[in-house]
């Protein structure tokens, strides 16, 4: 049995010193810009990496949680925003660390119950709600 040769060729990339280019095409970008990282941000002198995750809402049902609803609430310090989180059976405000609050449950948690959509919506007395 004749041997295949190796067409393996050795070559130099170099590092992305350059930092994360997401504003040039992929042909146009520079060699030493990296189009992409991975637990990487923008930091003031560059890039550093991410530091890690915190566990924020521990306790949010058994299962899957399929939706996460960001609520910009009415006041500019932010202090009426909220977070919430669905499960098949009930819609949990996650918006303090530790054990979730019920605020919905659903009539029932059959097929899709709990996958969904949300927007914020604000009237004309500048009311803000969430519909979901």
């Amino acid at each position: 049995m004749a041997r295949r040769q190796d067409s393996t060729k050795v070559a130099h990339i170099p590092p992305p010193v350059g930092g994360l280019n997401t504003v040039d095409p992929g042909f146009a970008m520079p060699e030493y810009d990296c189009p992409v990282l991975y637990n990487m941000i923008g930091a003031e002198n560059g890039i550093r990496s991410r530091l890690g995750y915190k566990e924020w809402s521990t306790g949010v049902g058994a299962g899957v949680v399929p939706t996460i609803m960001p609520f910009a609430g009415s006041t500019a310090n932010g202090t009426k925003d909220r977070l919430f989180a669905t499960t098949s059976s009930t819609i949990y405000d996650v918006s303090a660390s530790g054990a979730p609050t019920s605020k919905l449950t659903f009539a029932s948690a059959a097929n899709d119950a709990g996958w969904g959509i949300a927007h914020g919506l604000v009237n004309s007395a500048s009311a803000h709600f969430l519909a979901y």
